[in-house]
């Protein structure tokens, strides 16, 4: 059926699988509009970039050669969020609050020509800081920060030489004491500990 003009609604509902939406008419003499095409932007390389509307934001539908069959949606007051997909391999979607969520099936890699910084409102942050040659991973109360001088976990300042754990077994299992008579104190140890048991590189707070 031919002869239909543009239509004003709202978004009822939305079907991100299908890409489509349903569209409720302002006028109730217009039945409802099920499987409107939402607004697909097709790329090279079976790449897509589908723009999502808001529910209950008002919008307008015009149909293909004014045939009442072939809607499709033209325009729409707020816009959810925009997905840029490769079928089932890619998908990255930025919303209107401005969050970002990335799902793929390969790999992600960011390169930068110095630093690279994450960070989000509450503190926690990922630095790689070129410049300096540095790692910072920062929860807000704990880091860890490697440089080429080694590793400290707590803070920047940490001091504390961390324990080399197979070491400090082989120690262990060396160690003599030479007992005295009973009631008398022991000896000093055969073999005293030295500072090969503490790392050189690998640090933590006190």
């Amino acid at each position: 059926m031919s002869g239909q003009s543009m239509i004003n609604g709202t978004i009822a509902r939305v079907n991100e699988t299908e890409y489509s939406c349903t569209v409720q008419p302002d006028k109730d003499s217009v039945p409802m509009l099920e499987n409107v095409p939402l607004r697909v932007h097709n790329l090279q390389d079976d790449f897509g970039i589908i723009v999502v509307p808001v529910l209950d934001t008002p919008c307008q539908v015009a149909f293909i050669e004014n045939v009442t069959d072939l809607p499709v949606l033209m325009r729409v007051q707020a816009w959810e969020k925009i997905i840029v997909k490769k079928e089932d391999i890619f998908s990255l979607v930025i919303d209107n609050l401005g969050n970002v969520v990335c799902e793929t099936e390969g790999n992600v890699a960011i390169t930068a020509k110095d630093d690279i910084h994450i960070k989000n409102q509450s503190g926690m942050e990922a630095f790689v800081d070129g410049k300096n040659k540095r790692i910072l991973l920062n929860q807000g109360k704990h880091q860890i920060v490697m440089t080429n001088q080694g590793t400290c976990v707590g803070s920047p300042q940490a001091k504390e030489p961390l324990v080399l754990g197979n070491k400090l077994l082989k120690y262990l299992s060396q160690v003599r004491v030479i007992c005295t008579a009973p009631g008398q104190q022991s000896s000093t140890l055969v073999l005293p500990p030295t500072k090969a048991l503490l790392s050189d590189e690998h640090f933590t707070e006190k």
